[in-house]
């Protein structure tokens, strides 16, 4: 394991050389790997791309058939890694990894009924008089197909969204949007499917992670008496919400205090003891416990 150094700006370097850069990629994918309970480390293979006059749209690959991530870096001289864009688009693709035995399923399913269509459709073109049961096996077949067809357009359509949330949910907010924004400006990236662009990814997240906050409980239409004011300062936050966001410092204290924690670790630990809050609020806390001095980020 290579020994490297986060700088508080979030980034490292700079690597000195390619090999080294290619093997800190590596050691970090097998770290998430573990850290989201994936089994085993899929195969990284580093794949010089050009890059010249864009960012690559898919900077890490997933394929479920090889069980294999390609990473398409490019070597510079003295690089310099942001470690949240790195960490968000390695999760993206385990997130991917994560569908693979779907993948595989749908794509069986795909194979035994063309198999079975194959043969259905040689049977039925041997006869003259087609018999009944060959007819429902071929309507059957017919609609098991078009089944299938739906599955896979589903699949596809969903794929980028499913694998942005799997990386929400294990590395929190900033590593994937830190690697969306990255690819905002891309020509590739934006030309792609409406649902894949990163902007829509982008806008879908952000709207996620408000529609779980606790700070989204302000009521949307306040009476003229109610309305906040400088002079009359009338809560738009629920009681039960102020209380609850003061539980929860205590607790994430208490947490802190016997061991390190990841944010997506903190969140477990708290839904076991009954409390369950959403990433958005887990972050958000962290943030302003950091911002008062009272937790420490390494």
């Amino acid at each position: 394991m290579q020994m490297v150094t986060v700088k508080g700006d979030g980034s490292i370097g700079p690597v000195p050389n390619p090999d080294g850069a290619a093997r800190w990629l590596t050691e970090r994918l097998e770290m998430l790997c573990r850290l989201t309970g994936q089994n085993g480390t899929p195969d990284a293979w580093i794949v010089p791309v050009d890059t010249s006059g864009h960012e690559c749209v898919c900077p890490a690959v997933y394929d479920s058939s090889t069980d294999t991530i390609r990473i398409h870096y490019t070597p510079t001289e003295d690089d310099i890694f942001d470690v949240a864009a790195v960490d968000g688009m390695l999760l993206h693709a385990l997130g991917h990894r994560h569908r693979r035995a779907r993948t595989r399923a749908c794509r069986w399913f795909g194979w035994a009924l063309a198999v079975a269509g194959i043969a259905v459709a040689s049977a039925t073109a041997l006869r003259e008089d087609v018999p009944p049961p060959l007819l429902a096996a071929l309507a059957a077949l017919t609609g098991l197909g078009l089944l299938h067809i739906g599955l896979l357009v589903r699949f596809h359509w969903t794929a980028e969204a499913s694998a942005d949330d799997y990386a929400l949910d294990h590395g929190g907010p900033r590593p994937i949007l830190t690697f969306l924004r990255r690819m905002v400006d891309d020509p590739v990236s934006e030309s792609a499917l409406p649902l894949a662009r990163p902007g829509r990814r982008i806008s879908r997240i952000q709207t996620q992670l408000w529609a779980g906050s606790t700070l989204n409980t302000v009521e949307p239409s306040l009476p003229p008496d109610r309305c906040p004011s400088l002079h009359t300062a009338q809560p738009v936050i629920s009681r039960g919400t102020l209380t609850l966001c003061g539980v929860l410092d205590l607790c994430v204290l208490a947490l802190v205090a016997e061991a390190p924690l990841y944010g997506y670790e903190l969140r477990d630990r708290l839904a076991d003891r009954g409390i369950s809050i959403s990433n958005g609020t887990t972050y958000a806390l962290l943030a302003r416990m950091k911002s008062a001095g009272h937790v420490t980020q390494d």
